[in-house]
Parts: C-alpha cells; sequence; structure tokens
C-alpha cells in the first residue's frame, strides 16, 4: 500500500534515489541546493510504498494571492514527479489534492508536458503560455527605445532596499489584476539577501515611485539555452500594466545594467500585451517572433490554475512560483 504524506527527514536518502531518475546525471551536490533545503519546513508531498521506495514526489511553494475578491491562500505546485512504474494508480491526483486541501487554490508556472496532462484530467484551467523574451543586444535596445525615453520619469539602480514608498505603489496596483502580494515586507523578504546580488532599480515621476525592476546576473549554465553565457534576468518589476513609459524606462536601466556588466543577454517576463510590445519595439525576442520563435519554444512558460482561482488577468515575472531561483540554480 502507497501512503502520501509530508516529506519526513529520514525520506532523504529515499528521495535522492527517486531523483537519480527524475535528473539523471546530477549530483548529490547539486540536489543539496536545491530550494526545498531554504525553507524552515520541507514544502515536499510524497508518495511512499511499504518497502520505503518513494514512489512520487510534488514540491509547493506557498503565496498569498490578492485580486478583487479579496486575499487568498495560494501554492505553486513544482516538482511534480511519479516514478514511471508506479504511473496510472492516481497517485500524482492524490500528491496534488493533498496539498490543495491546505490552500484556497493551487497554480502551477513551467511545468511539464506530463504534468499538465495530470492537472488537466483533474480540472485545471486550459494551460496559457507566458512568454519569456530575451534580449541579444541590449545596446540595441536602449537606442530603439529612445524614441520611448521618458520625459518625466527619472530612473536609479542601487541595492535591494524597500522603503515605505513601495507600500505605497502596492496599494495603487488595480485590484483587477491578479498577484502574489508585493508589498514593503514581501520584496524585502524575497531580494535583501546576502546570498544573491540583486540591484533595484526604481522610477520616479512627479517625486513618487512610479515602478520597479529587481534584476541579477546569471551565471553561465543556468539556462541550458544558453549555458555558455551569463544572463542578466529581470526577476521582478512592477509597472502599470498599460504604462510603456515606465517600463521602457525601467528596461532602459536594465540594458544600461547589463552593458556596463559586458552581458549579452537580457532575459524578461511579462504578462501584459503593452509591455511585451515594448521589448519587441526594442529588440526583444520571444517563441512568437517571426523566423526565430520555433527556436524559443522552451523560453514559454505555462501557466495554470485549479478553478478554484480568482479570475482575471495576472501578473507574472521571475518572482512567482521562484523561477529566478529555478533557472538560476547555479548561482
Amino acid at each position: 500500500m502507497i501512503t502520501t504524506r509530508a516529506f519526513q527527514p529520514a525520506d532523504k536518502p529515499a528521495l535522492y534515489d527517486l531523483l537519480a531518475e527524475v535528473w539523471p546525471g546530477e549530483s548529490a551536490e547539486r540536489h543539496d541546493r536545491r530550494w526545498w533545503w531554504q525553507r524552515e519546513e520541507t514544502p515536499l508531498r510524497v508518495a511512499v510504498d511499504e518497502d520505503g521506495t518513494i514512489a512520487g514526489m510534488c514540491g509547493h511553494i506557498p503565496f498569498i494571492a490578492r485580486s478583487e475578491s479579496g486575499m487568498a491562500r495560494a501554492a505553486w505546485i513544482v516538482d511534480f514527479f511519479v516514478r514511471q512504474r508506479f504511473q496510472g494508480q492516481g497517485l500524482g491526483k492524490r500528491l496534488v489534492r493533498s496539498i490543495g486541501s491546505d490552500f484556497d487554490f493551487l497554480a502551477s508556472l513551467n511545468q511539464t508536458d506530463a504534468a499538465y496532462m495530470a492537472f488537466s484530467r483533474d480540472g485545471w484551467t486550459a494551460r496559457s503560455s507566458v512568454p519569456l523574451m530575451i534580449s541579444v543586444s541590449p545596446r540595441f535596445f536602449r537606442l530603439a527605445s529612445s524614441l520611448r525615453n521618458a520625459r518625466g520619469v527619472r530612473v536609479e539602480r542601487g541595492a535591494p532596499a524597500f522603503d515605505e514608498s513601495f507600500d505605497a505603489l502596492w496599494s495603487e496596483v488595480n485590484a483587477g489584476l491578479v498577484c502574489a502580494v508585493r508589498d514593503r515586507a514581501a520584496l524585502t523578504a524575497r531580494f535583501a539577501t546576502p546570498t544573491r546580488d540583486y540591484h533595484l532599480v526604481r522610477a520616479q515621476r512627479d517625486g513618487r515611485l512610479a515602478g520597479y525592476a529587481v534584476m541579477r546576473v546569471l551565471p553561465p549554465g543556468s539556462i541550458r539555452s544558453f549555458a555558455r553565457f551569463p544572463i542578466v534576468m529581470v526577476s521582478d518589476y512592477y509597472a502599470p500594466a498599460g504604462d510603456a513609459v515606465v517600463f521602457t524606462a525601467l528596461m532602459q536601466e536594465v540594458a544600461r545594467f547589463a552593458s556596463e556588466q559586458r552581458v549579452r543577454f537580457v532575459l524578461c517576463m511579462s504578462t501584459h500585451r503593452a509591455h511585451q510590445r515594448a521589448l519587441g519595439a526594442g529588440g526583444f525576442l520571444s517563441h512568437e517572433s517571426p523566423a526565430v520563435g520555433p527556436r524559443l519554444r522552451k523560453l514559454a512558460v505555462g501557466f495554470t490554475t485549479t478553478p478554484s482561482a480568482p479570475p482575471g488577468a495576472w501578473h507574472l515575472t521571475p518572482f512567482d512560483c521562484d523561477l529566478d531561483i529555478l533557472f538560476g540554480a547555479q548561482a
């Protein structure tokens, strides 16, 4: 009989045996750096056979979502896997539902096709595609977007220090937008860390904070498609969904930073069409770009939720589901 329960410290050897099947060739040292061990309580559910074999696993990252209907307790489903010889027994559904019983809704960002098939069979929403857009020449973005140079918008770059102006900005976020809480406390907890070298860009307009971007350099090997190159990743940003001026000003400063670091590639994720168009006008490419799009399919991120998720347009960046950590695993 297979039991579904929370991970326990004594499960670690059996878990590493499972990981050898999930990620063949990866060392135990690499597994020791996984995000699970950075949490006070390991956020994994496991399906354990009678002989102690771990037949499947499912991780989750809790977050608070805000929408027009108020605040909701939610979790991202990540690192979802069932051993091949145990598939077809409903273990995946049991693992996910055991997590879902603790939250108002569940969501998934960047899942495998197999995981999405399991979600869809359990009634999750149709998968949408969120582009991770990449620039191969930050200097070109600065040049191409110069006609949109934001008059009245001043940008400054520094360490990730979040003051009360970020609470004020958060209070102005459109209530119709669905997103994880990004107030001062949430941003400080996520980015004010001595273990990762984040940089904060602030956009000021009329003496008030109008938007921000957080970025860092991922070392070579962080993203397989660009294994030989470092990449500047926009780990998180906020600018009003229809405000391409503030967004462009932020991205111009990101491009300037990349040029200073002598990094050729900049990666930015956005769910807002106005921002996607601004990136495209500055030379960013995505899986939707003519000619080169098919080569960038792996940079498209799938997004799906349980039916109980609040309706509305989502604001998503690598901040969500810790994609920043996932893609920067070598950092």
